[in-house]
C-alpha cells in the first residue's frame, strides 16, 4: 500500500503569473455544462498557517478592466517560491 501526503507551502504571500495563469471553470446544470476560461493578469495568494483561511486575490483581463490603469504590486509584498515548492 502507498500513502500519498499533500505538497507544504510555507505561509505567506505569493505572487500569481500572469504568464502562466488562468482560471478554468465548468459549471453543470441538468444536461448542459457550461465552460469558461478567465486569464489572470495579476493577483496575490495569502497561504495562511492554518490553509483553510488562505485567501486569493485576482484581477482578470476582461476588456473593461484592460482600459483601466492598475498598480503593479509591491515586489516586497510577494515571497518568492522555494525549489520545494510548486
Amino acid at each position: 500500500m502507498t500513502t500519498s501526503t499533500a505538497p507544504t507551502i510555507a505561509p505567506a504571500t505569493y505572487c500569481i503569473d500572469p504568464v502562466r495563469s488562468t482560471i478554468r471553470f465548468a459549471a453543470k446544470a441538468m444536461f448542459l455544462t457550461v465552460r469558461g476560461t478567465f486569464t489572470v493578469r495579476e493577483g496575490t495568494i495569502t497561504v495562511a498557517d492554518d490553509v483553510t483561511r488562505s485567501t486569493v486575490t485576482r484581477t482578470s483581463s476582461s476588456p473593461a478592466a484592460r482600459s483601466r490603469p492598475t498598480p503593479s504590486p509591491a515586489s516586497s509584498a510577494c515571497t518568492a517560491p522555494t525549489s520545494g515548492s510548486p
